[in-house]
């Protein structure tokens, strides 16, 4: 090691050494530009979205504080509603497609006390538009005889405070713009104060509203986490059937049966990954249309056929037997020492309790490579759970699914980016949990060069 250590790279050695670092290093920033660009883009406006030239960094976000004198602090509370629900309204209409205002949040107040407060993000404003009017654009007249509908479940801050002149951000081009906008609206109280503050939360409000709102029917409204469980609980079976079959699959082909028949059945194994993926869909879809049931033995009684293609069964089943996976799982259980497994079997153990007690523990690396490829494979699956769609119900769709959806049905790319950059956290996690069986697992999988 020493020796080897001292030996020194020749001038063609070390020109190839960089560049090969520098090969894999561009690729490697080649990789990373679009997911940069993603995440980038999921703290943006829909306007910072197609900016150019592009920004890498996210303009922070602003927000209208406007606050109204009235000349009493009893005015009835339809009136403040009345108020807040113009501004909101008519600023959203305003300021969401070309500027970075985000929100409006409206005060009233009596001398130096303000006792009546609200706010609306836009994106939670775009959602209720989108649903209750249908005006291109929004003034007083339009808006009083919505408001208790376009306020409805916002909350309101009744509690009596101080008020303190507010400081606002240097947007003066802007703040003339919002100014002007404000007077022109018919409150019934008069504008003590108009300002732009800076509103760091509202660089959530990409993932916010595509959480919440990513996939719509009319009112009907499916929270982004649904698709995600969808999505969770379709992989979690399909990794439990997955390993369960194909590693007991590669125990019997490695063990229990004769050489001949073992190396018949791996080649018809292997043989099922030469058919390309999209002639299976519709045996498959037939298939789970008219799923038989196995009938009762030696009685000739036939059970009736169900359709599962509106079911969960439908996505997990076609993932449950690679011929692939079978292949490692055997190879891996060759490399066991025989010996040990015959003293087992010497000392009374069946094959159950071999396998359960010294196979599967002596095998965690390849359980831990299967398990993080199966994940891999599944978690984005597109076009399957796509044509099952047109089947299933759609609180049964992937996220995958969804996304598409969602792209079709909202226009705002920095929502897309926002949800997708959400389904892309579980499989960094899932990485970083097995990737130390990854190097342990090829290893001794039995894959030789």
């Amino acid at each position: 090691m020493l020796l080897q250590q001292n030996i020194k790279k020749t001038k063609p050695e070390r020109l190839l050494l960089t560049l090969f670092y520098v090969f894999t290093i561009c690729w490697v920033v080649m990789l990373l530009i679009p997911f940069m660009w993603m995440i980038s883009s999921a703290f943006k406006n829909q306007v910072s979205v197609f900016k150019m030239p592009p920004q890498w960094i996210p303009p922070t976000p602003l927000k209208i504080v406007l606050t109204l004198e009235y000349p009493s602090s009893k005015v009835a509370e339809d009136t403040l509603i009345k108020d807040a629900a113009a501004a909101i309204w008519i600023g959203q209409d305003q300021f969401q497609a070309r500027t970075n205002i985000q929100a409006v949040q409206f005060e009233a107040v009596n001398d130096d006390t303000v006792f009546f407060s609200t706010s609306m993000p836009f994106y939670e404003a775009r959602y209720r538009r989108k649903n209750w009017l249908n005006q291109t654009v929004l003034d007083a007249s339009s808006i009083k005889p919505h408001y208790h509908e376009l306020m409805k479940n916002i909350k309101l801050d009744l509690r009596l405070k101080k008020w303190r002149s507010k400081t606002g951000t240097t947007a003066d081009s802007l703040l003339i713009i919002v100014n002007n906008v404000m007077e022109n609206i018919p409150f019934y109280g008069n504008i003590r104060q108009v300002v732009l503050m800076k509103s760091l939360p509202s660089l959530l409000d990409s993932y916010k509203y595509g959480f919440k709102y990513a996939f719509s029917k009319g009112t009907e409204n499916i929270f982004f986490g649904r698709f995600l469980f969808n999505s969770f609980w379709v992989v979690f079976w399909v990794i439990i059937i997955q390993l369960s079959i194909s590693s007991l699959a590669g125990y019997a082909l490695a063990y229990l049966l004769p050489h001949w028949l073992s190396r018949l059945l791996l080649i018809f194994f292997m043989a099922t990954m030469m058919i390309p993926p999209l002639l299976l869909f519709m045996p498959l879809i037939l298939i789970m249309r008219t799923f038989p049931l196995a009938g009762i033995p030696f009685t000739g009684i036939a059970l009736p056929y169900i359709n599962i293609l509106d079911s969960y069964w439908a996505l997990i089943l076609p993932h449950t037997a690679w011929g692939l996976s079978i292949y490692l799982f055997m190879g891996f259980f060759k490399l066991i020492p025989r010996d040990l497994l015959e003293a087992a079997r010497i000392e009374g153990c069946s094959e159950w309790r071999i396998f359960f007690s010294i196979v599967m523990p002596i095998s965690k690396p390849v359980f831990g490579v299967m398990t993080l490829w199966t994940f891999y494979a599944v978690w984005p699956t597109f076009l399957w759970p796509y044509i099952l769609s047109f089947f299933q119900d759609m609180t049964k769709w992937t996220f995958p699914v969804a996304i598409f959806f969602a792209e079709v049905q909202t226009p705002y790319p920095n929502v897309i980016m926002a949800v997708s950059v959400l389904a892309t956290i579980p499989t960094i996690i899932f990485f970083f949990i097995f990737q130390r069986f990854i190097q342990r697992g090829f290893v001794f999988s039995g894959i030789k060069a």
